[in-house]
């Protein structure tokens, strides 16, 4: 049996990985596996897994029958959603989002919210954990950004923040110089654009 970064629990990660609801449980019920016990060396469990592969009939039925809770944290501080960004899946996220998942959620050592990782990723232009050419991968993380953003600023800093990123970025579109927008301004700017 490979060994690695998954140990023994390979075969539940390739069960997860063919979408296979009776083979996952006979193997967690073979090797007495609790569903919030880790399955990696990053201590992420099941359900992290199902998230970061993207499996969505797997997401359904872990959720709804073991009530995981949706922003458990692995060893390494990432929170499910971190995983679903982590592998490009806008489905997974929406998901999240909609099942109550904290979209401000900070990982626990680096403090990185999900939209920060986006950023990231589009910055460094480094997509490892996302297969497909690289234009596929950039498109993928910009979608799952703009969805972060639309409901990190919308829900956290309300609507005013909202308006003053909103007032940046038509002032960039139209090629209008600006420095650092005070709130007023981004106010006064958004009524008129």
């Amino acid at each position: 049996m490979a060994t690695g970064r998954f140990g023994k629990k390979f075969r539940i990660i390739s069960a997860i990985e063919k979408e296979d609801i009776r083979l996952l449980l006979l193997l967690m019920q073979k090797q007495n596996h609790r569903p919030e016990a880790p399955i990696d060396k990053l201590g992420s469990n099941i359900f992290h897994l199902a998230c970061y592969l993207g499996k969505m009939t797997m997401i359904n039925y872990i959720y709804d029958n073991f009530h995981l809770d949706i922003n458990l944290h692995n060893e390494d501080g990432e929170a499910p959603i971190h995983m679903a960004v982590s592998g490009g899946h806008i489905n997974v996220v929406k998901w999240l989002w909609e099942k109550g998942a904290d979209v401000h959620v900070p990982t626990l050592y680096y403090h990185k919210t999900p939209y920060d990782y986006c950023c990231n990723m589009i910055k460094t232009k480094k997509f490892p954990d996302i297969g497909g050419n690289p234009r596929q991968c950039l498109a993928k993380i910009v979608e799952i950004k703009n969805y972060l953003l639309e409901k990190y600023f919308t829900d956290k800093r309300g609507e005013e923040r909202r308006k003053f990123i909103w007032a940046q970025q038509k002032l960039k579109e139209k090629g209008k110089p600006f420095g650092r927008l005070t709130k007023g301004m981004a106010r006064e700017i958004a009524e008129f654009l």
